[in-house]
């Protein structure tokens, strides 16, 4: 999507599925610019934040903020995958989602900075795999 997220709105989401991917190569999140780096994933490049599904592990500014445990794995059926990312606007917390259920240990509080437009932004770095996304025009699988 080439839209910013609405500043009007207390909250944005939206989704991603996969379905049997390679989902080492695909990460949800978001970047303050509508042209990021296609070659590098979303949070190993200034001013974006991402989950990295296949190495469970959050991505910000460039660096690993957190690596997960793989909880999020076994949780899931691992042949289909809705991943779901949000924004609170007026706390600036990041939070994702699995499934319909809110990934409470991924929710990043007040360290996303806003300064200028974000955008809802997903890379994928595997030819073979798709992706469907949901932007508000169905209805969600998580309960926003």
């Amino acid at each position: 999507q080439k839209k910013p997220v609405p500043r009007d709105k207390l909250c944005y989401y939206f989704e991603i599925s996969l379905d049997n991917i390679m989902r080492d190569y695909v990460t949800i999140g978001f970047s303050h610019k509508i042209s990021h780096k296609s070659n590098q994933q979303l949070g190993l490049t200034p001013e974006s934040i991402g989950y990295d599904v296949g190495n469970q592990r959050l991505l910000q500014n460039e660096k690993v903020v957190e690596s997960m445990d793989t909880s999020l794995e076994h949780e899931i059926d691992q042949r289909k995958l809705c991943l779901g990312c949000g924004i609170i606007l007026e706390s600036n917390t990041v939070f994702f989602t699995a499934n319909g259920k809110e990934q409470d240990h991924l929710s990043v509080v007040h360290s996303f900075k806003i300064a200028g437009d974000i955008y809802p932004t997903i890379t994928m770095h595997n030819r073979k795999s798709t992706v469907g996304s949901n932007f508000g025009s169905a209805p969600f699988m998580f309960d926003i």
